[in-house]
């Protein structure tokens, strides 16, 4: 017999469709109740709100991703679903304490014999009788679609006699009652399954929540009381453990913990953690990086009393010098103060110079550790009026920290000398057209310029002339203001500036107009194409909106050609097949191509993606020849580190300071240490600098070559980490393949050979058309720190600084340009009204035009902008499905969401943006949702997403084949798998600002097979995987993201010298992991809470660099 369906007067049987539906699946993170579920729309929410109310957090886990060790759980919920993991859910519920809310698999859990479990309905609200009271379950009778509201029980004669009835069904007219509602087991109940309960379970029958009167929520909350008692004893509690050891003042401690049962057998029991600090070892040298520290030596110059930059400098009378003015051919004494900041007794040395003149400071012999010393020299100024550095160093023979051993300080040395300013207005010209430039007492040693700001020089400073604001109606046509500006006595003291605006007819409508827009039809006739065979209809007839559809009236065309259907491309992971690497290759096909008989179909075959020499392993091809493989890298002569560096001269540099924007030679030593000829390849990287050596062909075993890359230092100044590794298919030995040496890139800007201030102007004065910049270097006390130019104040500082053009809002740059006079080259810069707006930081070309949009399109005109008016839906009157709504294919194209939203059908293989083979796009202001992909860049360069809302499509944003793009100032959430996937070739892309969240089924960010990009200031949250490095991708950066409550924080996945810095990785169920990856680098970031490793290393994962990451 099955089970019985029971109705209180009248009998009915209930039959639902089976619905398939495939979901991908995140893994479990431990929370108070395990809710065992199949599909994720029959998930109860009223369950769940009712534990969170009781206090109890809910993970959800699928129950094809059920971890093996559930114990962390207070308790296991099981709805009701017809689960195929039947076999393996019955074990968990005989072993962990559980509430089962299930009319399919009685049998199985034990709950009954071969009748299974029973459903009872009623042409009334149903009842169940506790303790002789009759309780009313439910508020209904009926519930959606008119369908009874049932309830389940065990019937009395079928029901495992070890589970106590807690309430029955409501009693028939002749007081017979069927079975048990709820029914409860204690620890060690028989089940029928002949498997015993471990823990307390319970049968709930109340099974549909939507109709829960307050007593069968009560009647719930009873049950969680009965089964949720998380201890009756300390025994019940975990053992206690040790933490890994860290630095408290100068000790090595671990924290050592214990548990004990607070209420015992009661329902708010709970196991809680009492923590003791033990001290396992005391540090004679103080405790850093969680060890012990070694003695070391070190002397450093440090700040004292009236020192400027750790240098202080009196006159000859003793009076101090603050303002870093010096006069020439006098005597002044300079002071340092020198601490030995070390462990050992040392020698010191000094080395003094102010320009050309040499004034050590006398040594000191057996300097205590912890000594300070204070060492003065006096220096007769012998040098000519300019500007001048001190430099001062102490010096030991051995010294571990060399960035604390130098001071400097800069002066000026006054030979009091004066000269004429000006003797015509033209010698005062400062290059800025909106000043008037005149010299005052001219021809004398009292001359000087004055530059008087003025209104307006030409009518362009007055503002755009041309048309403004928006479209509008009058009568019936569409009009818009014009703006005419002029300057009036332009170039002058009086100059002003005049504006008028009009009027001005930008579009007849053949019908009439409305907001703006020509009406395109009042009516169906409007819509006549004279095609006896389509129905033409108006759509939003007489409105803004309106526009023309053409039907036709006999079945509509499915598709005429293949790329209708989908894109071809491999699908699924790669795969061994026989002794190759291979993976599915998907192929669409349009039948019956252009007819009404048209439909899509596709058919998937096996590519082969890498022929293997030997044997595929793992997806990937292994070398199985007998013997050692080993490359290494060795010492070279004049290295450091393994790593030797000349300059372009060819001269070797032994210190760790290298100029930035100049070329080095970076040179290393390989050895083949193997017993098979290798075919050796390089890489390497300096911070985000990535270089590598010319590859080496069948190197004989013992075989060695020294390998030569010239790299141009383009970083800014800092201190950085050169790496390179040799590589090869296959290494026995990893260990000695990646050198790595520590350098200080310093940007000392090149000073004139006259100390004057000197200007560089990339773009060559004002075009307001090109994105140029200002390098400004100067040698000039500036006072305030900042040179005062009409109208405008440039900050500057010692060294060089740049000033870039840019737009400061949609209709006006700012552009930077060079002006000269005896005393020097100076920055300036001008506002400049742009006629046709601003954009990137340039003026508009006029040749750029601009076309609204209200439906999906096809974007192949180049230079134009395109402007959503209205939202746009992809699908017609008739619902049939547009495959892509959006296609630029042309290069420079700007698409303007303005606020709008393109809305999709998710279950369809569609996209809401695709770019074919284009560059320098755009795509900004809009919010996309329901696509499978929301925006596809494929084969596109230079472009810019921004400022866009990508939510609820399967993929958000997807790159392949894509490079030099920027993602930025964007929200990306709530997407069925990833939220941006850049793949496939896809390199030296930028995601920056952007907050991409809630993909619990797939990644935040995902790399694929791409290099180069870089990932910052994002804040990435609620991932399966925050953001993932996977399948040979290299040279990526991740720096300064926040990255919480997701699965993985970080994953690198089989890549290499990718680099993880400065990020906060927070409350992670792992923060960063890395699995069969080498020479990734992973430093400074902020390890915050994460629930089972901080940093994880597993499989085949060798030589990264793990170093200065915090801790909390």
């Amino acid at each position: 017999m099955g089970k019985k369906m029971v109705h209180l007067k009248i009998i009915k049987l209930y039959f639902a469709p089976f619905l398939l539906f495939i979901l991908l699946i995140a893994p479990v993170f431990a929370g108070d109740v395990a809710y065992i579920y199949r599909k994720s729309f029959r998930i109860d929410n009223i369950i769940i709100e009712t534990f969170q109310d009781l206090g109890f957090s809910v993970e959800k886990i699928q129950e094809d991703r059920i971890p093996s060790d559930l114990s962390k759980y207070r308790l296991i919920f099981l709805g009701d679903e017809n689960f195929k993991n039947i076999n393996k859910i019955k074990d968990i519920i005989a072993e962990n304490p559980s509430i089962i809310v299930n009319s399919y698999h009685g049998k199985e859990l034990g709950l009954t014999d071969n009748e299974g479990v029973s459903q009872l309905g009623s042409s009334g609200p149903l009842s169940v009788l506790k303790n002789g009271n009759l309780i009313q379950a439910y508020t209904s009778e009926s519930g959606h679609r008119g369908m009874s509201v049932n309830y389940l029980y065990l019937d009395t004669l079928n029901k495992a006699p070890s589970l106590k009835k807690i309430a029955s069904t409501e009693p028939t007219s002749s007081g017979y009652k069927f079975g048990d509602v709820i029914a409860c087991g204690s620890t060690g109940s028989l089940l029928m399954n002949g498997k015993v309960a471990k823990k307390n379970l319970c049968f709930f029958g109340i099974a549909e929540s939507d109709f829960w009167t307050s007593s069968a929520r009560k009647l719930f909350e009873e049950t969680v009381n009965f089964v949720a008692i998380t201890c009756s004893s300390d025994s019940q509690c975990p053992i206690g453990i040790s933490s890994k050891p860290f630095c408290s003042q100068n000790s090595l401690s671990v924290n050592q913990t214990s548990y004990i049962c607070e209420n015992p057998g009661e329902l708010n029991s709970r196991c809680t953690l009492s923590t003791e600090r033990i001290v396992k070892e005391q540090c004679i040298f103080g405790c850093q990086n969680n060890k012990c520290q070694e003695s070391k030596h070190d002397v450093s110059l440090i700040d004292f009393i009236n020192s400027i930059n750790k240098i202080r400098i009196e006159n000859s009378e003793g009076m101090l010098i603050e303002d870093n003015n010096l006069k020439c051919n006098e005597k002044y004494k300079i002071s340092v103060s020198v601490k030995n900041s070390g462990d050992h007794f040392e020698n010191v040395t000094f080395l003094s110079t102010l320009d050309s003149l040499s004034f050590n400071h006398l040594p000191i012999s057996n300097m205590e550790p912890g000594d300070t010393s204070l060492k003065s020299k006096t220096v007769n100024i012998t040098l000519s009026e300019g500007f001048y550095r001190i430099n001062i160093k102490a010096l030991i023979n051995k010294d571990e920290n060399l960035l604390d051993n130098s001071a400097q300080r800069e002066v000026f040395v006054s030979c009091s000398t004066r000269f004429i300013v000006c003797s015509l207005n033209t010698q005062c010209n400062d290059n800025n057209p909106l000043t008037f430039d005149e010299c005052i007492n001219s021809g004398t040693e009292a001359s000087l310029c004055r530059n008087t700001e003025i209104n307006c020089a030409s009518n362009s400073d007055c503002g755009a002339t041309g048309f403004i604001g928006t479209e509008f109606c009058s009568e019936k046509n569409v009009v818009k203001n014009y703006q005419t500006s002029k300057c009036i006595n332009a170039g002058t003291k009086d100059s002003f500036c005049s504006t008028s605006i009009s009027p001005k007819e930008v579009v007849s409508c053949s019908i009439t107009c409305s907001s703006g827009i020509c009406v395109q039809c009042r009516n169906d006739l409007d819509c006549n194409d004279s095609d006896s065979g389509t129905k033409d209809i108006c759509n939003n007839a007489g409105s803004a909106e309106s526009y023309c559809s053409h039907t036709t009236i006999n079945e509509q065309i499915t598709c005429r050609k293949n790329s209708d259907c989908g894109l071809d491309g491999f699908i699924d992971s790669p795969f061994c097949s026989g002794n190759n690497v291979a993976q599915k290759f998907n192929i669409y096909t349009c039948n019956n191509a252009g007819t009404t008989q048209s439909s899509c179909s596709s058919s998937i075959t096996e590519k082969v993606k890498e022929q293997c020499t030997n044997e595929c392993l793992n997806s990937l091809c292994v070398d199985q020849t007998p013997g050692k493989h080993d490359v290494s890298l060795i010492d070279i002569s004049g290295g450091v580190n393994r790593i030797k560096i000349e300059n372009e001269s060819g001269d070797l540099v032994s210190s760790e300071e290298l100029k930035c924007n100049e070329k080095y030679k970076i040179i290393v030593k390989v050895k083949n240490s193997g017993e098979f000829y290798e075919n050796v390849s390089f890489s390497g990287n300096i911070g985000s600098l990535l270089f590598s050596h010319v590859p080496i062909q069948n190197l004989a075993p013992s075989g060695t070559s020294e390998k030569t890359r010239t790299v141009n230092i383009t970083l800014a100044e800092g201190t950085y980490t050169i790496r390179v590794g040799a590589n090869i298919p296959k290494d026995d030995n990893e260990g000695d393949n990646i050198v790595q040496r520590d350098i200080k890139v310093v940007c000392k800007a090149t000073e004139p050979s006259v100390h004057k201030p000197f200007c560089i102007d990339s773009d060559n004065g004002k075009d307001f058309g090109t994105k140029g910049n200002v390098s400004y270097l100067t040698k000039v006390t500036i006072t305030n720190g900042s040179i005062q130019n009409p109208g405008q104040i440039i900050s500057v500082t010692y060294g060089a600084s740049t000033s870039f053009d840019y737009c400061i809002d949609s209709s006006t740059v700012i552009e930077y340009s060079c002006f000269s006079n005896e005393t020097g080259s100076f920055p300036s810069s001008v506002r400049y009204k742009c006629p046709f707006g601003c954009e990137n930081s340039v003026c508009r070309d006029s040749s750029i035009s601009l076309q609204n949009l209200s439906s999906c399109s096809v974007l192949n005109i180049p230079n134009m902008i395109y402007k959503l008016n209205r939202n746009v839906y992809a699908f017609n009157r008739n619902n049939n499905i547009v495959n892509t709504c959006f296609i630029i294919k042309a290069d420079n194209v700007t698409f303007d969401g303005s606020g709008f939203k393109v809305v999709g059908e998710k279950s369809h293989f569609n996209y809401g943006i695709t770019t074919e083979k284009v560059k320098n796009a755009t795509i900004k202001n809009v919010l996309i949702e329901d696509f499978y992909y929301g925006i596809f860049l494929n084969d596109t360069d230079n472009s810019f997403i921004d400022n866009s809302i990508i939510q609820q499509n399967f993929n958000g944003i997807y790159l392949t084949l894509s490079s030099n793009n920027k993602i930025a100032n964007s929200i990306v959430n709530n997407n069925t798998y990833s939220g941006i996937v850049v793949f496939n070739g896809s390199n030296l892309n930028t995601i920056t600002r952007n907050k991409i969240s809630d993909h619990s089924d797939g990644d935040g960010i995902l790399i694929e097979k791409s290099i180069g990009n870089n990932i910052n200031d994002n804040k990435v949250e609620r991932n399966l995987q925050g953001i993932d490095i996977f399948d040979k991708s290299s040279g990526n950066n991740i720096n300064k993201n926040t990255i919480g409550k997701n699965g993985n924080g970080i994953a690198i996945y089989l890549s290499l010298i990718n680099v993880a810095s400065d990020n906060l990785i927070r409350e992670n169920d792992l923060g960063l992991i890395i699995e069969g990856g080498a020479q990734n680098t992973i430093k400074r970031n902020t390890f915050f809470q994460n629930k089972d490793k901080d940093i994880s290393l597993q499989g085949n994962t060798k030589g990264n660099f793990v170093e200065g990451n915090f801790f909390l």
